[in-house]
């Protein structure tokens, strides 16, 4: 773990969220704002949705400290140049919340690029941006999973594998050494199912549509703002560098531990 010298105070920080014209992405840039950082950037594929979101937070938050980007994140150079995008606006970027995604079982490559790579990608591209060693301050990424990253949905299964390789990801990047030396956190939120339009139009992107209806109309749905507090909890907290959080009802979380298993390799021979 970090040390408490590594904690993050939000205020007077730039952020960039994908995926931040809905959802969670939406609520954790109104809930970075209120924490007083010196910007955002909205980053989503929706043009009309996220310019209207936009201009209604410009209207509380002021519009010096809202940035909207179109971007495709499934595209390493639109990734890219939206990184490039909100550093220029704001001259600084210390937090990225890699937060986009969809679930679409009849379109595994998209799922797995959306929900999975470009998650890597903008990972790297956060050390590229904000790595001390490469002229940042260092600072925090937050990539969102899911609980389908420790428990399997069989009604989903593309979607779970790309939960899980977002948690294994994230776990073994925030160790990486070369992303540690550049003083950057790497975390995982995890939450149950959540209300968002993805829970609205999941049958669209399911064979399974009657047992997944049934399985979200038997669910206690966890509000966007619930998450996006345990996801400052996340950016704040240095504690937390390398875990991944089950985020679940009354904005409750909980840390959910790698198993300790012994080593599977060529076991060595006892002297």
């Amino acid at each position: 773990m970090a040390t408490n010298e590594d904690n993050m105070d939000i205020s007077g920080k730039v952020a960039l969220v994908t995926g931040g014209a809905s959802g969670i992405g939406k609520a954790i840039v109104e809930i970075l704002l209120r924490k007083e950082a010196k910007g955002v950037g909205i980053v989503d594929i929706d043009p009309i949705n996220g310019q209207e979101v936009a201009a209604s937070l410009q209207k509380t938050f002021g519009d010096e400290r809202i940035v909207f980007v179109t971007c495709d994140v499934t595209s390493d150079e639109e990734l890219k140049s939206a990184f490039e995008d909100v550093k220029t606006k704001f001259g600084r970027l210390d937090i990225v919340c890699n937060n986009a995604g969809i679930c679409n079982e009849y379109q595994p490559a998209k799922t797995i690029a959306t929900n999975l790579t470009s998650v890597i990608t903008g990972t790297y591209l956060a050390v590229e941006f904000i790595g001390t060693q490469n002229g940042g301050n260092g600072g925090v990424v937050i990539n969102t999973g899911s609980i389908r990253g420790f428990t399997s949905n069989p009604h989903a299964p593309v979607y779970t594998a790309t939960k899980y390789g977002v948690v294994g990801f994230s776990r073994a990047a925030a160790k990486e050494p070369n992303i540690v030396k550049n003083g950057v956190r790497v975390s995982t939120i995890c939450p149950v199912i959540v209300d968002t339009l993805m829970n609205k139009n999941v049958e669209d992107g399911v064979r399974y549509k009657a047992e997944v209806r049934q399985l979200i109309a038997e669910t206690n749905l966890m509000p966007p703002a619930g998450v996006a507090e345990v996801v400052v909890k996340l950016i704040e907290d240095s504690r937390y560098n390398g875990c991944a959080c089950l985020a679940y009802e009354n904005n409750s979380m909980m840390v959910v531990e790698e198993p300790d298993l012994p080593y599977c390799g060529k076991e060595k021979k006892s002297s």
